[in-house]
């Protein structure tokens, strides 16, 4: 580990602060789409159309989490693939490029934005529009063991040295990535990918591959088999470390450097379950710092063209001198007749060192502060129609927060924070930004036709949810 390996574990202020809204995105172009936040479920692993509601449901492991469909884009987590019982119309709606068999009307393009209906009131249209789901994860109920006193990830720079070949970083990358496969009860199981992170078994993988899991078990380069238990597990940030009985492990070294648009970059995974198992594929960092939303809370990714898919999740995405950059976990997914191709993202090391190091302390990160409230922009003709001043729709205050504490409620329209007008998820990211856990925000919130001033606390991402 380097020397300045240790110095920002504090250094919390975005990883998903403050949640978005369910279909904030319907309001926006394509490109605006592609550029601010897009709206992930967690665990589709398979999908189904419920044309009734015009809405996409996945179906993970447990539970149901909900997308809605008023675009024809949606975006999907690279989950891991079920291969236990699944229905013959799931397996074909979560195949990344293949479409589901029907359409709903709010998939067409050209749909238009839903408008309020006769006699509705603006917290009635928004329900509709912002529904609201339960954005905490499947319980894990792996074996739990605590971190070693010298666990750590390895970090270092990008080297100076020739780059290697693509056969040269297969033979250096493969034996440190893994499968993973999880069983989350019943005879049903699910695969995703995992990272090598030290030579005695820590490994990294995304969170949602063992979401729900009572077991998981890895599959090494060498097709050992481990039984591997729960060190912990963040599903803000989608990450998670698992440990394995293993000595000698060849492990990832993470780069500490940033990539830049057009570095080139592999990735090493297990697309589609077991048979296809280690498979790499290459491509460019397309984008960094994308914000996106997954499972209400915003993530900042890097944006690669590297060919992943489900079963992918987990998995490095490695520079051309063998050193992991990024964990894959999401890519783009159309519902409609419209080809996405190309579009995946990847959680870049920066935040994989701050979550990593916090699990490996703690058990579960730590310092990271939230307000605790669902929030959606208002558009500015429904805005315009309602009298409403300009604002964020509060959908959801999260039980065990100050927020709810203090009063906010579902139907509050957040006004400013800290005196400065918010109109979009970014500007209360700006008024969070080096704020620590009980830190104070001062609201201002309009309801029922009138201004009040609330003042919240920041409370322990941990504490809830």
């Amino acid at each position: 580990m380097n020397d300045n390996s240790k110095n920002t574990r504090s250094d919390w202020y975005s990883a998903g602060v403050p949640e978005a809204a369910g279909n904030e995105e319907q309001y926006r172009s394509s490109d605006e789409i592609i550029k601010n936040d897009f709206i992930f479920s967690d665990n589709n692993y398979d999908s189904s159309l419920n044309e009734e509601a015009n809405e996409v449901y996945s179906k993970p492991r447990r539970g149901a989490t909900r997308i809605t469909a008023f675009i024809c884009v949606i975006a999907l987590i690279i989950s891991a693939v079920y291969v236990g019982f699944i229905k013959p119309r799931s397996r074909q709606a979560i195949s990344l490029g293949n479409m589901p068999e029907k359409t709903s009307p709010a998939e067409k393009e050209n749909t238009p934005a839903p408008t309020p209906g006769k006699g509705e009131d603006y917290k009635s249209f928004f329900e509709k529009i912002y529904p609201v789901s339960d954005n905490k994860s499947a319980e894990i109920s792996m074996p739990k063991i605590s971190a070693s006193k010298d666990a750590s990830i390895d970090l270092a720079p990008e080297p100076e040295e020739e780059q290697l070949s693509l056969q040269e970083l297969y033979v250096k990358c493969s034996p440190y990535t893994v499968a993973i496969r999880s069983k989350t009860g019943g005879q049903g199981s699910s695969w995703g990918t995992g990272i090598i992170m030290s030579e005695d078994g820590y490994i990294i993988t995304n969170a949602h591959v063992i979401e729900g899991a009572s077991e998981a078990e890895v599959i090494l380069n060498d097709d050992r088999t481990f039984k591997a238990q729960l060190v912990g597990s963040d599903s803000i940030s989608d990450i998670a470390v698992i440990k394995i009985s293993a000595k000698g492990l060849a492990h990832a070294v993470f780069c500490t450097d940033h990539v830049v648009e057009g570095d080139a970059v592999v990735a090493i995974g297990n697309p589609l379950g077991e048979n296809l198992r280690g498979t790499m594929t290459n491509g460019i960092i397309s984008a960094i710092s994308r914000d996106m939303s997954h499972k209400g809370h915003t993530m900042t990714l890097l944006q690669t063209n590297v060919a992943i898919n489900e079963g992918n999740s987990g998995g490095p995405l490695i520079n051309m001198h063998g050193q992991v950059v990024g964990i894959t976990n999401m890519k783009l997914m159309s519902v409609s007749s419209r080809t996405i191709e190309g579009i995946g993202f990847a959680i870049p090391v920066s935040t994989v060192k701050q979550v990593v190091e916090s699990i490996l302390d703690n058990g579960k990160v730590l310092g990271r502060p939230m307000i605790g409230v669902t929030v959606g922009p208002i558009p500015a003709e429904i805005a315009e129609h309602y009298k409403l001043p300009k604002g964020l729709y509060i959908t959801k205050v999260s039980p065990g927060s100050d927020a709810e504490k203090q009063g906010v409620k579902p139907g509050d329209i957040l006004i400013s924070v800290n005196g400065n007008e918010v109109t979009e998820t970014r500007d209360v990211l700006k008024e969070i930004k080096d704020k620590k856990v009980g830190d104070i925000l001062s609201f201002e919130i309009f309801r029922d036709g009138k201004n009040i001033k609330i003042d919240v606390k920041l409370v322990e991402s941990s504490d809830i949810y």
